[in-house]
């Protein structure tokens, strides 16, 4: 009865599941395991990428954050405006101060109603583009509240996820993959991570903290891809 009930479950979540708002386009939500991450410095550098290696050019691409907590300007908006690149940098979801009392109390619109703004905001914007990179917020729970979490996004959506992770080498890998199942667990398939703001020097230096990452990796979760260590730039 038990098995029963969670296939009935599994289900009832699947069809919900929306197919990706574009399936000519390729899609990547860069999600963060924590908050100033760094997860817009790795939108940025996906962006540039892309245009530097002639992959896509600026009409072939677009960046939308859907859900965010800031409304002032970013590097990465000043980027694409630079580079004319679509973007929205400013999604139909914003969480003001007072926003989850103001959902709780029945006074913005319901989960469903805010996903389904955000899958057309990502579907108006990915007309006639190659790649899509979609910036979550804050870490992948954020906005579960509101029932519109990172993952809650990204499985609406259903685009794939790349986790950004930060210095160390237990609380990296614990925190990756605390935030992996928590992707999962809504459905959402995550690629893999970019560790970020590693120092070059000391007992977590880059070279140090990435040998035994990779490492863990390799030996227990091998079809997790680690993409990169970036270390850290104190300008930015």
């Amino acid at each position: 009865a038990n098995v029963a009930r969670k296939e009935k479950k599994k289900k009832s979540f699947e069809a919900k599941r929306e197919v990706s708002p574009n399936s000519e386009t390729v899609f990547i939500m860069v999600s963060g395991d924590r908050s100033q991450v760094g997860k817009s410095s790795v939108c940025l550098g996906l962006l540039g990428s892309l245009l530097e290696t002639g992959i896509a050019t600026p009409q072939q691409i677009a960046y939308i954050k859907p859900a965010t907590q800031c409304e002032k300007p970013t590097l990465i908006s000043k980027f694409c405006r630079s580079r004319n690149i679509q973007s929205m940098p400013i999604g139909p979801v914003v969480y003001f101060s007072g926003f989850t009392r103001s959902f709780l109390n029945g006074k913005q619109p319901s989960s469903n109603v805010l996903l389904d703004k955000i899958f057309a905001a990502v579907k108006k914007i990915s007309q006639g583009k190659k790649y899509v990179i979609v910036d979550g917020v804050g870490y992948p729970a954020v906005g579960s509240i509101t029932g519109t979490s990172n993952a809650q996004i990204a499985a609406k959506l259903n685009v794939p996820v790349v986790l950004v992770g930060g210095k160390g080498v237990g609380n990296a890998v614990d925190s990756t993959n605390l935030n992996t199942a928590y992707f999962n667990s809504f459905g959402v398939s995550v690629l893999g991570s970019i560790f970020n703001k590693l120092p070059e020097e000391g007992y977590y230096s880059r070279v140090k903290c990435k040998e035994a990452v990779e490492s863990y990796y390799n030996q227990f979760k091998p079809n997790h891809r680690i993409y990169g260590f970036i270390p850290e730039i104190k300008e930015l």
